[in-house]
């Protein structure tokens, strides 16, 4: 829909409804040249979006307005009917029982009368990523692609708690804590996107926004603490890449003071923040795994391949927010797929890792049960040499004593 909505940028967030119809407000309205999706980055300006709609004759009345991007903060549309107007506000700083409609995403139902032109305004403001997908749907439409969307996300949230659950498993089973890392790895994860895709908001939480609010840069902020533990441990970074070690556990500090910003402080930093120390942090696993790799370290090339399929996701979404990248199906969906197969990847290499190590372990012990056997063996002979010649002795000695 963006050909078909002008833009009104309002740096102090002071402007009403009446002000922006107003001739010399309402002539500052613009397009904004491009095809993707809307996206003003962490903008601290409050937006207006103007669409005209002039459905034909015979066209539906009933259709719904979707604003997909469920971390906005303020939402407000106006639409008038006949000589009433209605406003309809969302936002994820209320509850979400106080939307107009029923969906993860932003969705405003509106009346188009056929035959007649009718205006509708938006007004949007938030703390974090101005990112704005308008879609106009109609009702069997919306539905129709609901059904498409929701089993994506069940198959990739399902995948993401089955791999924690079996992982879990195995940590209770042989006591490995860097099992326990990947769980929790796994975990953050599902909250962080669970949040960004509007589901957690929907079915976890939906009475508690101002924690609805933080909690998006604070899983992404967790998920890649551990992620960077998880790192740490599996490539043994301390012994192999010092230097890149002492790099991660910098980045471990940063995610943690920016989850502790984004929660006492304030939002846009702590998100602007996220999203330059995830692809920092992305971009040092990648380089780190393909020193281990280059060096024939166990797990190492398969780590190396699900972390580059997660850098690109992260990548794509950071600059997605920041407003250096369109928004689109790619860069919208880069984030769960790169993951999903970052978190299935890496769990073959811990498995791959682990069996390594252990053949290792059995081929050392062993060796020093070989070592361990010729050493008694070598014992016993040496025992058994004595003895000849203590035997002897004593025969020589009875000899000459006769």
């Amino acid at each position: 829909m963006r050909p078909f909505i002008e833009v009104l940028e309002d740096p102090d967030g002071q402007l009403t409804i009446s002000d922006v119809e107003q001739p010399e407000i309402a002539s500052r309205f613009r397009y904004v040249v491009g095809s993707g999706d809307l996206n003003f980055g962490y903008s601290a300006s409050a937006y207006w979006l103007r669409m005209t709609f002039a459905p034909e004759a015979g066209a539906a009345r009933r259709w719904l307005l979707e604003i997909a991007y469920p971390s906005l903060d303020q939402l407000a549309v106006f639409a008038d009917h006949g000589d009433v107007r209605r406003r309809q506000d969302a936002g994820d700083l209320q509850p979400f029982s106080a939307r107009p409609f029923t969906h993860r995403n932003f969705v405003f139902p509106l009346d188009l009368l056929a035959g007649s032109e009718q205006r509708v305004h938006v007004r949007i403001a938030s703390s974090g990523s101005l990112t704005l997908p308008v879609t106009l749907w109609s009702p069997a439409a919306l539905h129709g692609n609901d059904q498409v969307v929701y089993t994506i996300l069940a198959i990739y949230f399902g995948m993401l708690l089955a791999l924690g659950l079996y992982n879990l498993l195995l940590y209770v089973s042989l006591r490995e804590s860097i099992y326990l890392v990947y769980v929790a790895f796994a975990g953050a994860m599902v909250i962080g996107q669970s949040s960004m895709f509007g589901l957690a908001n929907q079915f976890l939480w939906p009475d508690w926004p101002t924690w609805g609010h933080v909690v998006l840069p604070l899983g992404y902020c967790l998920a890649a603490y551990f992620g960077a533990l998880f790192t740490q441990m599996f490539l043994g970074t301390k012994q192999t890449t010092p230097v890149l070690h002492r790099w991660i556990q910098a980045l471990q500090v940063g995610f943690l003071l920016t989850a502790l910003t984004a929660i006492f402080y304030a939002y846009r930093p702590a998100g602007i923040a996220t999203a330059l120390l995830g692809t920092a942090f992305a971009v040092t696993a990648v380089v780190t795994a393909g020193l281990c790799a280059a060096r024939a370290q166990p797990g190492a090339r398969l780590f190396l391949v699900a972390w580059s399929l997660l850098l690109l996701g992260v990548a794509m979404i950071a600059l997605r927010t920041l407003n250096w990248l369109p928004t689109n199906l790619l860069t919208l969906y880069a984030m769960p797929v790169g993951s999903a197969l970052e978190m299935l990847l890496l769990s073959f290499a811990l498995a791959d890792r682990i069996h390594v190590v252990r053949r290792e372990k059995e081929l050392a012990q062993a060796e020093a049960l070989r070592a361990k056997v010729a050493a008694m063996d070598a014992l016993q002979q040496s025992e058994r040499t004595l003895e000849q010649r203590v035997g002897r002795s004593r025969y020589a000695e009875e000899t000459a004593a006769l």
